[in-house]
């Protein structure tokens, strides 16, 4: 506005007669012009605001994965190959020997998990090389041992394999890290479970960690392709919740310092956490520091039997259970952008109709959107919650 006022000053003043009707026709282009670049504006404003709680929560993920990608991986990689079979993992740096003779066959069982073909896998060229490069390196070895060409140096810090190409790295597609992924997606290890643990407070209950997803059973009852969920799907709140529900404590505790609580022991490291925590369904006659065999001479999965037999354990499990549900439920509902779903929806439906008016045509998919859309919008409007985990803490003040 402020280039077209001067220009018309300026029109005047070279020509007070004739100018202004000279410069009529570039003030109708600069009009014109100025009009389209308000309506892109309009429209990034718009998108900004709509989409304003998705992008949100994706730069909120991606600085929380950009600050902590590599430890937070490589910590979860190597702690579940430990659980899972790979005993005796020597770790260095960022570099981690998987070694064939260290493989526990037993746990690799009980954790159901299939590992590498070791003679083919140490057989690559690849893994040869590295092999190779790591005796020449390593004088004092004997080299009449078999340590090193039954052995893998690698990393899962993509910096470090990079910098060092004598490193492996264990990426997708590598025999070692995609058997542990497999593990880790199919086993329903770490889902349940039931410890005590020493704490600040006196609490005794369950913890149940929730999460919230479209109700996508409503599309496919009606025959709605499961796609057209992609574009408002993270309306829904991403994040889990947590919630405990008591069996009893000392006084009323507010559930976010149980929850506080709880979330120091389980992010704590295990070998530095082990001595204050004590695992419920342990069947040895090991000491834990609640001293339950010296007390009761019985090992700790049956003293907690005894002490919830099943009829009262599957009744408390039950009233947890949908206590915690109804709570998560609201909580998740709460965090999640459902309105601004339906706004954008209204707005697609509504940019079909000012197309279909402007080159004067029926809009045929206009009632098919709209249909597609109500029962969308249903889907994120009753949503559903999914458990996934659930575990018994016995919380005893230090």
């Amino acid at each position: 506005m402020n280039d077209i006022n001067n220009a018309i000053v300026s029109a005047i003043i070279k020509d007070f007669r004739f100018g202004l009707t000279n410069e009529i026709q570039n003030v109708i282009d600069r009009s014109v012009k100025l009009k389209e670049e308000v309506r892109e504006e309009q429209h990034f404003d718009t998108a900004a605001y709509i989409y304003r709680p998705m992008n949100q929560e994706l730069i909120r993920l991606v600085k929380y994965y950009n600050r902590n990608e590599n430890k937070m991986f490589a910590d979860a990689m190597l702690q579940w190959a430990k659980l899972s079979g790979f005993r005796e993992v020597e770790e260095k740096n960022d570099v981690i020997r998987f070694n064939d003779h260290s493989f526990s066959a037993r746990s690799a069982e009980n954790s159901l998990l299939i590992p590498p073909d070791w003679d083919s896998y140490l057989a690559q060229r690849q893994n040869q090389f590295i092999s190779r490069i790591h005796e020449l390196r390593q004088d004092k070895v004997d080299k009449n041992t078999s340590h090193y060409s039954r052995s893998i140096d690698g990393t899962f810090n993509r910096k470090k394999a990079i910098e060092n190409d004598y490193i492996h790295f264990f990426a997708p597609g590598d025999d070692i890290f995609d058997c542990i992924v497999d593990n880790a997606m199919r086993s329903c290890r770490g889902q349940a479970a039931a410890f005590a643990m020493k704490a600040s407070i006196n609490w005794t209950g369950f913890v149940y960690t929730w999460s919230l997803y479209p109700n996508e059973r409503l599309l496919i009852e009606k025959g709605i392709s499961l796609s057209y969920l992609s574009t408002f799907r993270y309306y829904l709140a991403v994040e889990q919740v947590q919630v405990p529900v008591r069996i009893r404590s000392e006084g009323e505790i507010p559930d976010d310092k149980v929850i506080r609580e709880f979330n120091l022991m389980v992010q704590r490291d295990f070998e530095s956490s082990k001595d204050d925590i004590d695992h419920l369904g342990r069947r040895s006659k090991n000491e834990g520091f609640l001293h339950i065999f010296s007390q009761y001479r019985a090992a700790n999965i049956d003293y907690f039997r005894s002490t919830y037999p099943q009829e009262r354990w599957v009744d408390f499990v039950k009233k947890s259970r949908k206590m915690s549900k109804d709570k998560a439920l609201k909580a998740l509902r709460e965090r999640s952008h459902t309105e601004e779903a339906k706004a954008e929806m209204d707005r697609i439906l509504t940019s079909m109709t000012a197309t279909s008016e402007y080159y004067n045509q029926e809009s045929e998919d206009y009632n098919k959107m709209r249909g597609i859309y109500n029962v969308v919008l249903e889907s994120l409007m009753k949503p559903t919650v999914r458990l996934e985990s659930a575990c018994f803490v016995w919380m005893v003040k230090k």
